[in-house]
C-alpha cells in the first residue's frame, strides 16, 4: 500500500507510520501501486475501501504543472469521460480535489484496465497483418462512436501505449488527456497536443478533425508491423497490397485527402481480412486509391443473386441495339433483293446487298460485343483480383433506352504499381458520387479490363 499523503510504501495501518496522517486518499481509496508517472502527476492502481472495486486514479499536482493549460486538459478529460459510455473506453467513476496546506491536487477516478498496452505486447510478440487489422478494426469501432457524437470527440493521441488489452482480449483506448470536443472550423487557435511520430500534420497548427485520429491509428499500425519509429519507416514488408493501400491512405499528410469516416474504414479493413490478397512489393508512399467498402471473398467467388438482372446494362443495350439494327437491316435488305430477283434489275440488288452488309454487319457486331461483354464481366466477378479505386468523374452516356441515358462512373485504381482508369456504364442509380472510394476487380493479365464490384448490394 502507498500512503496518499507522503507516498511512502506502508502496510495497511492508520495513521501512516512515516507521516502520521491518514494514508487513505479522500477517505475511500487505498493506493496499491504506481502504474504510470509523469512530470506533474502519477497514475495509481487503487481499491475503494467501501466497494472493494479496483480503480485507476490519475493525480495532477498543481504545484508541478508548468502552465494552466495542463489543468485545463485534465479537467477536460474528466468532463469528456463523464459523458462517454463504450466498452472500449475506461468507465468514469469520480473526480475530486484534495488540499494539504498550500498543496492542491486534482484526481480522476476511472475503471482499472487489467492488462498490457500494445507497446508492452510488442516486447514479447511480433504482430502480423491479421493481428494489426484486428487492432485497426477494433479501434475504428471506438473512433466511430467518438466521432459520431455531437460534437465529435477527437482523441488526438492514438499510439500503442494508449491502447490497452483487457484480460478477456478486448482493446481499450485510454488517456483522453489530449481530447478535443469539437471539430475545428479553421486552423490555429488550439493547443498542440499529441505525441511526435503519431501526430498528424494538422495537429502542429492546433487543428483536429476525425481524420486526425485516423492518422494516429495508421502510424500505430506501422509501428506494430515494423517495431520501428513510424517516422523512420520507408517500406513495410510482408503485407498485402491492399494493406499497404490502407496504411498509405490512413497516413496521408493532406488531411483533405485522408479518409475520416471510421465506419467505412472499418468495413475496408474487414474486406482485407476476407480477401486473401497477394503480398505487395511497393513502398508505403506510393500513390494508391483508397477504399473498399465491403467484405469481398477471395476468388473464385459466387455471382450476386441478381447479377444477370443488374450487371449487364451496357451489354443488354448492345444486344437490344444489335437485334433491332440487324433485324431492320435484314428486312430492309431482303425487300430490294426480292424485287431484284423478280424484276432482274441491278439497282435493287446493289441496295439490298448494301443494306444487308451495313445494317446486318453493325447489328451482328453489336450482338457479338454484347455477348462478349457479358462473359468478360462474369469472369471478372468470379475470378478477378480485388483492389480499390476512386471515382473521379461522373456523367451521362451518349446512348439511351426508352429515353433514359446510362450513368457513367469513371474511376482510377492502382495495380502492380501502375495506375489505370476504368468506367462503369449503368442505368442503375448506384449510391456513389465523385470522390467516393470503391472496390474494383480487374484482370491480372490485363488490368485495363476492370469493373466496380457491387459492394452496395
Amino acid at each position: 500500500m502507498i500512503c496518499a499523503q507522503c507516498t511512502a510504501k506502508i502496510h495497511r495501518t492508520n495513521p501512516c507510520p512515516e507521516c502520521g496522517q491518514d494514508p487513505i486518499l479522500a477517505g475511500q481509496y487505498h493506493l496499491l501501486d504506481v502504474v504510470g508517472s509523469g512530470a506533474s502527476g502519477t497514475t495509481y492502481m487503487a481499491r475503494n475501501v467501501h466497494t472493494e472495486e479496483t480503480v485507476a486514479i490519475k493525480e495532477l499536482l498543481i504545484r508541478k504543472v508548468d502552465s494552466f493549460k495542463s489543468v485545463e486538459l485534465f479537467e477536460r478529460e474528466a468532463g469528456v469521460l463523464q459523458q462517454l459510455n463504450h466498452p472500449g473506453i475506461p468507465r468514469y467513476i469520480d473526480e475530486f480535489t484534495e488540499e494539504s496546506g498550500r498543496s492542491v491536487s486534482l484526481y480522476l477516478v476511472q475503471e482499472f484496465i487489467d492488462g498490457p498496452n500494445l507497446e508492452q505486447e510488442m516486447e514479447d510478440y511480433r504482430f502480423n497483418q491479421t493481428d494489426v487489422l484486428d487492432v485497426i478494426v477494433e479501434i475504428l469501432e471506438i473512433l466511430q462512436y467518438l466521432h459520431e457524437l455531437h460534437p465529435p470527440v477527437i482523441h488526438r493521441d492514438i499510439k500503442p501505449s494508449n491502447i490497452m488489452r483487457r484480460d478477456g482480449g478486448g482493446l481499450v483506448l485510454i488517456d483522453f488527456g489530449s481530447v478535443r470536443e469539437s471539430v475545428d472550423k479553421v486552423e490555429g487557435g488550439s493547443t498542440v497536443a499529441g505525441t511526435f511520430g503519431y501526430m498528424a500534420p494538422e495537429q502542429f497548427v492546433g487543428r483536429a478533425v476525425p481524420a486526425t485520429d485516423i492518422f494516429g491509428l495508421g502510424r500505430t499500425a506501422i509501428n506494430l508491423l515494423t517495431r520501428e519509429d513510424p517516422t523512420d519507416v520507408k517500406v513495410v514488408q510482408g503485407v498485402s497490397d491492399s494493406m499497404l493501400q490502407l496504411l498509405n491512405d490512413m497516413t496521408e499528410n493532406d488531411v483533405e485527402q485522408r479518409p475520416g469516416d471510421a465506419r467505412k474504414l472499418a468495413m475496408r479493413a474487414r474486406s482485407i481480412v476476407q480477401g486473401g490478397f497477394e503480398l505487395a512489393k511497393v513502398e508505403p508512399n506510393s500513390p494508391h486509391a483508397a477504399l473498399a467498402t465491403s467484405m469481398i471473398p477471395a476468388p473464385p467467388r459466387q455471382l450476386p443473386a441478381n447479377f444477370n438482372a443488374r450487371r449487364f446494362d451496357l451489354a443488354r443495350f448492345q444486344l437490344i441495339f444489335g437485334a433491332i439494327f440487324g433485324g431492320v437491316g435484314t428486312v430492309a435488305g431482303l425487300a430490294p433483293l426480292t424485287i431484284a430477283l423478280i424484276t432482274g434489275e441491278f439497282v435493287p440488288l446493289i441496295l439490298g446487298v448494301i443494306f444487308l452488309a451495313v445494317f446486318g454487319g453493325i447489328g451482328g457486331t453489336s450482338l457479338v460485343l454484347g455477348v462478349r461483354k457479358m462473359q468478360l464481366v462474369k469472369d471478372l466477378y468470379q475470378n478477378g483480383v480485388v483492389t480499390t479505386g476512386v471515382v473521379y468523374k461522373q456523367g451521362w452516356s451518349n446512348y439511351s433506352v426508352n429515353r433514359q441515358h446510362a450513368r457513367v462512373h469513371q474511376y482510377r485504381f492502382t495495380a502492380n504499381g501502375l495506375d489505370y482508369k476504368g468506367h462503369l456504364d449503368t442505368f442503375e442509380d448506384y449510391p456513389i458520387v465523385e470522390g467516393d472510394h470503391v472496390p474494383v476487380i480487374y484482370d491480372a493479365k490485363n488490368p485495363r479490363r476492370s469493373t466496380i464490384y457491387p459492394a452496395w448490394d
